[in-house]
This record gives C-alpha cells, structure tokens and sequence, in this order.
C-alpha cells in the first residue's frame, strides 16, 4: 500500500516520461514495477532512523533540480535526457543509507542501475544513473556536467538559512545517535570544514549565485559550534 500518496504521482509521472521517451508500451506489469519501486523507496526512505535523508530530502533536491530546469538555463542549457537522469538517480541516491556503514552510495547505486533495467530503461541509461548516485559521494573534482549538477542539487540545503541548515543537522545527529557527542562533534566539524574550505562549494554558476555565500557562512559557523562543544 502506497502511504506518501502526494509523493507518488511524481515518480509515476518521471517514469511514464522516461517509458515514452524510451519507447516503452504503458502495462500492467510496467506499473506493478513502478509502484513496487516506490514502495522499495517508501519504506526505506520512511525508516524510523532516519532524520535527514528521508522523502524530505528527496522533495527538496526534486524542487531543487525542477527550479534549476527552469531558471538555471541563463548559465546552462541541459537536455531533457539530463533533467530526467538526474531526476532518476535523485529518488534512488539514499535509499540505502545505514550511518554504520561507508558504501551507502555504492549500494543505492546498484539499486538505480537494476531499477532502470526493470523498468526497461535499457543499460546506457542504467550505467548513467549509476554514475550520478555515485557523484553523490562528493568528492572534489567531478567534470561531468550532470554529475556536477546532482552533486549541487543534493547540498543546496547548505545554502538555506542558518535555521533551516541547524534543522538538517540535528536530522543528522539523530540518525548518528549511535555515535558519542565527542566523536560526532568533531567527525561532523572536520566534514563541514572540508567544504566551507573549497574554492567553490557549488560546481554551477546557477547554485554558487543562488547558496555559496550563505553556505559557507552556515559551514563556518557549524563548525563554530561544533569545535566549542567537542
């Protein structure tokens, strides 16, 4: 039983676009497999730990990237076939997450790469919303155009207010429960740093104008924070 009904319709419809794009006839067993998929998602981004990557997050990054579709194009002109890629890999990119472990994004990417499969996608498309889960990893340095844009898109909430970006990190010390507040405050300070120390926070133009100096300001001063209760 499908529970995040308002959610639902915008996986449907991504993936009747992707069906039609690709040539693929609408069945019965083509939507069993779409709302089994969302079920999957449902379930695991709804798991009870989970204070940060969760739907909320996923709606977030989807408003992000539909906001870019439609206004980023004074700076980038992408094709369809990359909103829609990267719209694929955004509602696979954290459905595995398990703070215990470190191949979370290895693992969320096998699931969109075998997900694209069954739903017919064919495997060029698979192997591309593999590689965008794992841009997702964020380390420095990518050059693909469309993994740079879901690496923008998947912290652009660094670029809120400081309240909403306070908000996201205690989602995140929550799913960190398992970790002492010593431990955490400095792992957490040494992440935050590592990116308010970049030249660039954003790859894009379209984000750095929108979030880089609201982001930096909310990194510096989390790490502030941090460092003084650690």
């Amino acid at each position: 039983m499908i529970q995040n009904e308002n959610r639902y319709p915008a996986w449907m419809f991504l993936c009747g676009v992707l069906q039609r794009k690709h040539g693929i006839p609408f069945t019965e067993a083509t939507l069993d497999e779409i709302r089994a998929q969302f079920g999957f998602m449902e379930q695991h981004y709804g798991e009870e730990r989970r204070g940060y990557h969760n739907m909320d997050h996923i709606a977030s990054c989807l408003k992000e990237l539909s906001h870019f579709a439609r206004l980023g194009q004074a700076t980038h002109t992408p094709e369809d076939s990359t909103i829609l890629a990267v719209e694929f890999a955004l509602w696979k990119h954290d459905v595995i997450y398990d703070p215990t472990k470190n191949d979370n994004e290895a693992r969320s990417a096998d699931i969109a790469y075998t997900d694209a499969l069954n739903l017919g996608f064919g495997a060029k498309f698979a192997k591309r919303v593999q590689r965008l889960v794992m841009a997702t990893v964020h380390k420095p340095g990518l050059t693909e155009f469309d993994e740079q844009l879901i690496a923008d898109v998947d912290i652009s909430g660094m670029g809120y207010s400081w309240n909403s970006f306070k908000e996201n990190g205690i989602g995140i010390r929550r799913e960190y429960a398992h970790v002492p507040d010593k431990d955490f405050n400095e792992g957490r300070a040494r992440i935050l740093e590592l990116f308010a120390e970049r030249e660039h926070i954003y790859y894009l133009p379209y984000f750095r104008d929108r979030y880089q100096a609201r982001a930096r300001a909310n990194l510096l001063q989390a790490v502030e924070e941090y460092r003084s209760v650690a």
